[in-house]
């Protein structure tokens, strides 16, 4: 019976858990961007408003793909929405860079919990195409 007992505990412990653990998850947003150069593009782009769930002093951005070339200048920030564009991280120059990448909120005004971002994207060379996930 014992065993019974402890088996019982670990399922309603582990569902316990899960249940804690995919919402804390879910600020992470994906996001998609073709930026381009050229006379009929757009050189820069932003992702939709996502609210800042935590109180962390940086943001989180995956790059998982990206055609980024050493000759291309391409950068990233987190910016606040549209009726507040204020650069909180600086321009991160991406490079050929892909992977983790967590930017320090580098700016003077600091973001805060519960209040709206957007990832914003600029190319100044080519046309550039990344996609992943972030959060601020």
């Amino acid at each position: 019976m014992n065993i019974k007992r402890a088996i019982k505990t670990a399922a309603l412990s582990m569902t316990a858990i899960m249940m804690f653990t995919v919402p804390a998850m879910a600020a992470w947003e994906n996001y998609w961007f073709d930026v381009d150069v050229a006379e009929d593009s757009i050189s820069e782009d932003y992702t939709r408003n996502l609210t800042k769930d935590n109180d962390d002093t940086y943001g989180y951005i995956k790059i998982s793909n990206s055609n980024v070339s050493e000759m291309d200048k391409f950068e990233m920030s987190i910016n606040g929405p549209e009726y507040y564009n204020y650069n909180y991280t600086g321009n991160i120059n991406v490079g050929t860079f892909i992977g983790r990448m967590y930017p320090e909120y580098s700016q003077p005004e600091k973001p805060s919990k519960g209040q709206s971002y957007r990832l914003r994207a600029q190319t100044y060379a080519y046309y550039v195409h990344v996609d992943g996930t972030w959060e601020p």
